[in-house]
């Protein structure tokens, strides 16, 4: 039993705090394209993807 009135708001904002932070990781976890991890190009491959 609840009896507090405190925890029938806590309940709630646990539970939508917890699938927004599964959300957030799985989305960082699955994306395609990593921005951290992708290497710059150097001036070479810019020259010749340019000609």
């Amino acid at each position: 039993m609840i009896y507090r009135k405190w925890s029938l708001l806590t309940g709630p904002a646990m539970l939508f705090g917890g699938v927004a932070g599964a959300t957030v990781a799985l989305y960082l976890t699955f994306r395609k394209q990593d921005q951290f991890t992708k290497t710059p190009a150097n001036k070479q491959e810019l020259m010749h993807a340019a000609k």
